[in-house]
């Protein structure tokens, strides 16, 4: 059987564009009514549920609603033409603060999940508060959550699925709440941890996993809070096969950011670009967004960028204007000049094929706080479409899920 995993990178095949008409062209989104349970503080992702080659999409948060404890976690099917169904026949835990990650972890040809975060609790039921992490396998499209395995709880974290030993199982990889953790994969789901590892155990953690020297294995850029200081640290991580080593770079660490790695010089080589803010040590309060370059020797030199800092900044690389390079969607709190106040919002920023982003729209989509920004082809008509969720910015902190189509020509 075929099944999709969606990727945050969309090549568009190229077309005749000038370079000048490209930098004047209009894009538009235009809001699609939805179904779509509305959340703040939430954790989504959008995959082939049920194996009909169109993306679904697992959706997680506060939402408000007594009914759910207050947080949830559902699964909307996708009919091919971007018009979403809950999907009835499967229960998860709810949860907020959370990270959700899915692959096909037992070798069954179809995508598995992992959910972790902070999961109400309704002392009626019986059922207690707790910071969990969870896998639920997949037969048939329907998902069971896995009893006989355990592992820590975290929220404002990380958890990902990735092949680290090269064994072509995906592993599990688990970092927030001081917890660092790997587990291999016995390529049948079941997984190990490996002890005496090196990481940093940190909170509010963010990872990016790629290999950033070209030997053909995973390494890791690990960020996050040191729970013991009032710190924020930045290590980098090159895969032994068997082991990791941190090593040296010039990179600087971020507070409650995140990092994203896609090669947006068209060179061959995986880039970062990062955002948050830095604090501490008589550096005043800042909003920052970063980008690094990459060498593919494991070396990464900071780019100068016109691209202002976001407060909470939430990022989607794609190519809008298909000529071959990856733009920018990016959400957040900015401020563009000293005189201005500080705006909600999501503004568009073309690529120049070099790693140079130019702003083209302000305002493209809305601002929301504590919000998250996804991104996929739900309509199956080559472009990338977006997921905005989060919380009104009127004050009154209502949870709102708002589904975006590409409607430029």
């Amino acid at each position: 059987m075929k099944y999709i995993i969606y990727n945050i990178l969309l090549l568009i095949p190229l077309t005749s564009f000038s370079q000048e008409n490209l930098n004047n062209r209009p894009f538009s989104f235009t809001e699609k009514l939805t179904e779509i349970i509305p959340v703040g503080d939430s954790a989504n992702v959008f995959f082939d549920v049920d194996n009909d080659c169109d993306l679904d999409l697992l959706i997680t948060g506060w939402t408000n609603l007594l009914e759910d404890f207050e947080v949830t976690t559902k699964i909307y099917l996708n009919d091919g033409k971007g018009n979403f169904k809950e999907d009835h026949q499967n229960k998860f835990r709810g949860v907020e603060y959370g990270a959700v990650d899915i692959a096909d972890i037992d070798n069954d040809n179809d995508l598995d999940i992992v959910i972790a975060g902070s999961a109400k609790g309704n002392y009626k039921l019986g059922v207690d508060t707790e910071i969990i992490t969870k896998i639920y396998k997949n037969t048939d499209g329907i998902f069971k959550e896995d009893t006989t395995q355990k592992f820590p709880g975290i929220l404002w974290g990380k958890v990902k699925f990735i092949d680290i030993n090269n064994d072509f199982s995906k592993d599990l990889l688990l970092f927030g709440d001081g917890i660092s953790k790997i587990y291999l994969n016995d390529s049948k789901g079941i997984f190990s941890p490996i002890e005496n590892m090196p990481f940093k155990e940190l909170e509010q953690c963010s990872i990016a996993v790629f290999d950033i020297d070209n030997d053909q294995d995973k390494d890791i850029i690990l960020q996050g809070q040191d729970p013991n200081e009032y710190k924020v640290s930045v290590s980098v991580y090159q895969n032994n096969t068997k082991s990791y080593t941190e090593v040296s770079h010039k990179i600087i660490p971020l507070a409650q950011g995140d990092i994203y790695q896609a090669d947006i010089n068209n060179d061959g080589n995986p880039d970062i670009l990062m955002t948050g803010y830095v604090f501490g040590d008589g550096v005043p309060y800042s909003n920052r967004l970063k980008i690094y370059t990459s060498d593919g020797k494991g070396n990464f030199t900071l780019k100068n960028t016109d691209v202002v800092a976001y407060n909470e900044g939430r990022i989607v690389l794609f190519d809008i204007d298909k000529d071959q390079d990856l733009d920018l969607m990016i959400s957040g709190e900015r401020r563009f000049g000293d005189t201005d106040e500080n705006v909600k919002a999501t503004d568009l920023y073309l690529n120049d094929s070099h790693g140079t982003f130019t702003l083209h729209t302000k305002n493209i989509l809305p601002g929301l706080e504590s919000h998250s920004l996804t991104g996929c082809d739900i309509d199956n008509d080559g472009d990338m479409d977006f997921l905005l969720t989060g919380y009104s910015i009127d004050g009154n902190q209502t949870p709102t899920s708002e589904l975006y189509i590409n409607t430029s020509n």
